[in-house]
């Protein structure tokens, strides 16, 4: 059942400090987030899977902070500050 035009909370599991969201070059949402143990995770839209997303998955490094861009190629590159304050980067492949 809908509610102002929107389908209602639905869980995607795990739990966050921070979240951001970014398109991919096919047009699928993908999340990057920070987990509670300053892990990054991602997960993105997969219509095969039963819920409609892929699954959390680990990327390698620690955050503060992050965000995403999609390249000139259409591939997305996720920036972000490390715990050690450096500035970081990881790009899909």
């Amino acid at each position: 059942m809908s509610v102002n035009g929107w389908s209602g909370q639905q869980s995607l599991g795990g739990a966050a400090k921070d979240i951001i969201a970014a398109s991919n070059k096919d047009g699928r949402l993908e999340i990057f987030y920070i987990g509670m143990d300053n892990n990054i995770y991602h997960n993105w839209q997969d219509p095969k899977s039963a819920n409609g997303w892929g699954g959390q998955q680990p990327l390698t490094g620690q955050a503060k902070k992050l965000v995403a861009a999609s390249n000139t190629d259409g591939r997305l590159e996720l920036i972000y500050i490390g715990m050690d304050n450096n500035i970081y980067h990881n790009w899909q492949v």
